[in-house]
């Protein structure tokens, strides 16, 4: 295994224990924080986003942001088939989102999450894919 790849399973080690802390803890992290993200919606305001950018946006946007850095750590293991990563880490979304549905009474279930933490762990593949592109075998020919 290359150090690329030792790199990217760490971090996506590191990564999966984060997000599934987040996800899965019993109660929402911004349900005792959510001054936090009204501050941070207001700064954003402030620096020129447009004022349809609220709640909503922001949490999709966080989670995209979360599962990105997933997607490239998982582009840094996986050298080829990424789709396959990307099928990975959208069947892990989803079932997240299941979870917190069945299991998570004080959490929401929501089908635009798995979209957004979909689309941030492929922008984080294709990211690698860029960064790392997959080498070609050089077969020999005598």
């Amino acid at each position: 295994m290359r150090i690329r790849q030792l790199v990217g399973l760490a971090g996506l080690l590191a990564g999966l224990a984060v997000t599934l802390y987040v996800t899965l803890s019993p109660q929402q992290l911004d349900a005792r924080q959510r001054w936090l993200a009204l501050r941070v919606l207001d700064r954003l305001h402030a620096l020129g986003a447009p004022e349809w950018f609220q709640y909503a946006e922001l949490e999709f946007t966080a989670n995209i942001a979360l599962f990105g850095p997933l997607g490239f750590c998982l582009g840094l293991v996986m050298l080829r088939h990424r789709w396959a990563g990307a099928i990975l880490l959208g069947l892990l979304s989803a079932a997240v989102e299941l979870a917190q549905r069945f299991f998570l009474p004080d959490r929401v279930s929501d089908v635009r999450d798995v979209v957004a933490n979909t689309v941030g762990s492929c922008l984080g593949l294709a990211v690698a894919a860029l960064i790392f592109p997959r080498e070609r075998r050089h077969s020999r020919r005598r």
